[in-house]
């Protein structure tokens, strides 16, 4: 009798797939409560179509008739100028520098930095794609947009660039919410993680808050903002922690059964089915509404 040779190609559950396909197939990727993990990815992409949505709706309501403001926009221009005080003024000013280039900056290498002296590569990867992405996201934007700003800042400060979106928000919104995420990644109480996102968030409302206040964006420019930075964030730290998990399951069940080569390509074949699913997610979403 003659008896068939093993594939070679067999993976850790049995079955002739490749190392993503076993991955897959075996629970313990997903840990002790797969269903849990599941509904999770499935809320947190809702979340991105939502989110989309808000935006499609938002660009939409500005390239219809809200060019030079829309109705929303005018009302809380037009109260903000109504009830400028002086202190106020002076405080939205410090607050607004928060989320300037200066501070943006010394927040992002400040960051990184401290991130690979601990050799944490993977939370430094999440603020360099926060600053990369959200500074890229706001020059694109706005060369495609190119709508003119409000008149009524009063020449409290000046601005010369398109207003759509804010870059102070987009920004901020995204390399504030890195930096978030990192510090909660760190820190093991779960009430000084609430205060981190708690301050975190309070900044990056009350900076695109000062925006509008400033007369230097349209209300509209700032929600966009929140938007976008919001996706980015989230989307870039939903993948880090994906390839964290991925790449721990390998090396703690998977060392003997697959090389170095086969486990980058399960984490990169992973990350960009994931990616791409992230992507269309935030992209279904605004295509409902423009």
């Amino acid at each position: 009798m003659i008896s068939r040779a093993p594939s070679q190609n067999t993976g850790p559950s049995g079955n002739s797939d490749g190392p993503v396909a076993s991955l897959i197939f075996r629970s313990d990727l997903l840990g002790p409560r797969p269903g849990l993990i599941c509904a999770a990815a499935v809320t947190a992409l809702l979340g991105l179509v939502i989110t989309g949505a808000v935006f499609g709706e938002i660009l939409e309501q500005v390239l219809d008739d809200g060019w030079f403001g829309t109705d929303v926009d005018l009302a809380l221009s037009n109260f903000t100028v109504e009830h400028r005080t002086g202190w106020f003024t002076v405080f939205m000013r410090q607050v607004t520098d928060l989320g300037g280039t200066a501070a943006l900056v010394a927040v992002t290498l400040s960051t990184i930095g401290g991130m690979l002296m601990l050799r944490r590569v993977r939370l430094a990867s999440v603020m360099a794609t926060a600053a990369v992405g959200s500074s890229a996201l706001t020059l694109a934007m706005k060369a495609i947009i190119e709508r003119p700003r409000p008149l009524t800042n009063g020449e409290i400060i000046f601005a010369s660039d398109s207003s759509f979106p804010s870059g102070h928000t987009l920004e901020s919104a995204a390399i504030y919410g890195a930096l978030v995420f990192i510090l909660g990644s760190l820190v093991a109480s779960r009430r000084a993680r609430l205060g981190v996102w708690a301050i975190g968030t309070t900044v990056a409302l009350a900076i695109g808050a000062s925006r509008v206040y400033l007369g230097v964006h349209w209300a509209s420019d700032v929600a966009a903002g929140w938007m976008l930075g919001l996706a980015l964030v989230a989307g870039t730290a939903g993948l880090v922690t994906l390839d964290e998990r991925v790449a721990n399951f390998l090396q703690t069940d998977a060392r003997t059964q697959v090389s170095r080569l086969q486990s980058l390509g399960a984490r990169s074949s992973i990350l960009g089915i994931v990616g791409l699913a992230v992507l269309t997610a935030f992209l279904v979403g605004v295509q409902f509404e423009v």
